[in-house]
């Protein structure tokens, strides 16, 4: 049961990015236990040194993380999508990879 859910939050992720216009032209790629997400090469990402490009890709998992762990949090009010939407809304200006 838990992986059918990570797999509806990666849908809804994926989702987000892709209405975003942030999604890399790969997309995400989910197999069973496994998800994947290329950097998207902008040029803005192009540009960055490794310490921004670091600053990027950490600020990135930190909202994953949060994101994962609010539709677990919200799963049992049936309001998981909507909270995982807030918080990719809340920070998709901030962050490069978002």
């Amino acid at each position: 049961q838990l992986l059918v859910y990570f797999e509806d939050f990666v849908r809804i992720w994926c989702r987000l990015e892709q209405e975003a216009n942030r999604a890399p032209k790969a997309g995400c790629l989910m197999e069973p236990t496994r998800f994947t997400r290329p950097l998207q090469a902008s040029a803005g990402i192009q540009q960055m040194d490794e310490e921004a490009l670091g600053q990027a890709i950490s600020g990135y998992l930190q909202v994953f993380d949060s994101a994962l762990k609010a539709y677990f949090a919200f799963l049992p009010q049936n309001a998981q999508q909507q909270a995982v939407t807030n918080i990719y809304k809340k920070h998709k200006n901030s962050l490069p990879l978002l």
